[in-house]
């Protein structure tokens, strides 16, 4: 193959979605190990923060569809191991991921204290978007209502919920 890392990083988000869409344990672990591939062929370090991110959102996908928090606690040591990026929309992509770990891991804790400084790490990610990211951004959004309603629904803040319902 000419280009293994581009290749591997495609073949891992197809088998991501395919595993969004079916919940097939089967696809997540080709997605995973796909990623794994890319970062195995990443020739320079934007490569390697790519390969990486791909996998820490295969782990987090595998967290939502099964559970088990060893899987954000991977995604978090992914993350974490990952240099930082030079180009902005890399380092963009790394603050979504970390704002997604970051929203679940708040949710597994239930605490009111963690589920606000999620929504508000998820609402800086948002404004952080640039450029021609609208379905990042809506799925960010998403995400950020869902973190809301929970938390107006554990606090009975009214005003929190009714913020929820008009996003």
């Amino acid at each position: 193959c000419p280009q293994p890392f581009h290749s591997s990083l495609r073949a891992s988000l197809l088998w991501r979605e395919h595993a969004r869409r079916t919940g097939k344990p089967q696809s997540l672990e080709r997605a995973e190990s796909e990623a794994r591939a890319a970062s195995r062929h990443a020739s320079n370090e934007e490569q390697k923060i790519r390969a990486g991110i791909e996998l820490a959102t295969a782990s987090l996908l595998a967290f939502d569809l099964t559970g088990g928090p060893e899987r954000l606690t991977s995604a978090e040591g992914i993350i974490a191991s990952l240099p930082t990026a030079r180009r902005t929309q890399l380092n963009e992509a790394l603050e979504i991921t970390q704002a997604r770990i970051a929203a679940r891991r708040a949710a597994l804790t239930g605490s009111v204290e963690a589920l606000s400084a999620a929504c508000e790490t998820m609402e800086r990610a948002v404004q952080q978007l640039k450029g021609p990211q609208r379905l990042t951004e809506m799925a960010l959004r998403i995400e950020q209502t869902i973190l809301s309603l929970d938390l107006g629904l554990m606090t009975r803040d009214l005003r929190r919920l009714d913020q929820a319902g008009q996003d």
